[in-house]
């Protein structure tokens, strides 16, 4: 068989114009996902620029008179403290983002006076120029390790036309926001077809030049199952026989990668637990009907109910824990008394955001009434439901310290555990969990109190 080594003129300019092509599509494809990322970096950038300015308010709030590190010290002695205990009340809860690496309070001069971490070490400030500039990118050395972070700060000022007394400084991760493994799939799945779609473009408009033969593995091409392939000219020995030995292969790969696909998507599938997919079908039925409470968009008593001994069967039935916080607010009627029912809603409406923006995808939160809360963590320890509740109760009094009521608004948490308080019924767990609550609240209140397990 005569085999040639090279291309005539009218398949050189077809295969310029394919790799032009197909160039074109794939830089397409990358600068949309560049584009993409960008705009989650904003996002991630403006969400934690928010709270950098929140931090600046809730000081400039605390100061009197003084400048953050003022030469006189001694008249600026009771507002720096009181500026650094409220930055640090601030900077623990800012801390709690796993993307913020520390948060620095610095006076005009750019020196740190507070940290958070204590003792975290943050080199290279001097790089900084202008603190004014919002967002800036560096380079620092943040614990001993040289760290690519965001550096967002916020200047505190008294009014809005004053001078800058000092800024608030958050040292965010600058890694990027990585795709999600689905993303990851989707975007090679586009890729292909870009590149397929291009070559059956370029080979079109090559049509005319190359005659029937061409015609023939164009229309083959687009159809690149295992009867669609035996019309190619493959036997041939010019440049279409090669081009159409080259397009079978490339079917042959193709429908290798999409039956590849489709296992691994059976298999990721198949990992979803039972327990999971229940769950998720139920709170999406629950949207269509009145399971939501309107003020807070939590899940509401009838919600309770209807499923809690539901859940309870098939957590017990899967060998499963879950586990159980139930919540109230301490002098709830003292600030509705004191500031009126709007200050309370606005109240329950923040304990609402807290449980949303915390939770799990399968954790539940459930407004009982009034001021009383219930949230449901599966597959979680006592252990875990503590700490999370712990931290709820932080964040709760934070927000709350902000209202002017004649005692202090805060938050009391029990917690309890199928598997630790040994009950069987979802009834029985709640009774145990408000025993919890009870204690909390009798002790002093803002506290979290663990049920002990039943005999």
């Amino acid at each position: 068989m005569n085999t040639r080594t090279g291309l005539s003129i009218p398949a050189r300019i077809a295969l310029a114009a394919f790799l032009a092509a197909s160039t074109c599509g794939l830089v397409s494809l990358v600068l949309y996902q560049v584009d993409r990322d960008a705009g989650r970096t904003r996002e991630y950038l403006g969400r934690i620029r928010v709270w950098a300015q929140i931090g600046a308010h809730q000081v400039a709030e605390a100061n009197g008179t003084s400048v953050i590190g003022g030469q006189d010290e001694q008249s600026a002695s009771a507002d720096a403290t009181r500026m650094a205990e409220q930055f640090r009340r601030w900077s623990w809860a800012m801390l709690q983002n796993p993307e913020v690496v520390a948060a620095l309070l610095v006076d005009r001069g750019g020196r740190i006076v507070a940290q958070a971490p204590q003792g975290v070490g943050v080199g290279g400030l001097d790089e900084l120029g202008d603190p004014d500039a919002s967002t800036a990118r560096q380079t620092l050395r943040v614990a001993g390790v040289d760290r690519d972070v965001h550096v967002i700060a916020a200047p505190v000022r008294k009014g809005p036309e004053d001078a800058a007394i000092g800024h608030v400084v958050v040292l965010a991760l600058a890694d990027g926001i990585p795709m999600a493994a689905g993303g990851i799939i989707r975007f090679l799945l586009v890729t292909g077809a870009a590149a397929v779609m291009t070559a059956l473009a370029v080979l079109g408009w090559a049509r005319r030049s190359l005659g029937r033969p061409l015609s023939a593995l164009i229309r083959h091409s687009a159809d690149p199952d295992e009867d669609g392939a035996k019309g190619l000219p493959t036997s041939r020995s010019d440049e279409l026989g090669e081009l159409a030995r080259a397009v079978q292969e490339l079917a042959d790969r193709l429908r290798h990668a999409e039956s590849r696909a489709d296992a691994l998507e059976s298999t990721l599938q198949t990992r979803v637990a039972t327990r999971t997919r229940r769950i998720e079908a139920m709170l999406n039925q629950a949207r269509k009907e009145t399971w939501v409470e309107s003020l807070t968009q939590l899940y509401n008593r009838r919600f309770l109910d209807d499923q809690l001994e539901n859940l309870i069967r098939e957590q017990l039935a899967a060998g499963e824990d879950l586990a159980v916080i139930a919540l109230d607010i301490d002098y709830f009627k003292q600030v509705n008394d004191t500031l009126g029912h709007a200050a309370g809603d606005e109240l329950l409406v923040f304990v609402g955001e807290l449980l949303r923006a915390t939770l799990r995808s399968t954790d539940i939160g459930v407004r009982l009434g009034g001021d009383e809360f219930v949230v449901l963590l599966f597959g979680a320890s006592l252990t875990d439901a503590a700490g999370l509740a712990e931290r709820l109760v932080r964040l709760f009094g934070q927000r709350a310290g902000l209202l002017n009521v004649g005692a202090p608004v805060s938050m009391s948490g029990g917690v309890a555990s199928l598997r630790a308080s040994r009950v069987q019924t979802g009834h029985e767990l709640l009774q145990v969990a408000d025993a919890a609550l009870y204690r909390a609240k009798r002790g002093g209140k803002d506290a979290v109190e663990i049920a002990s397990a039943n005999p």
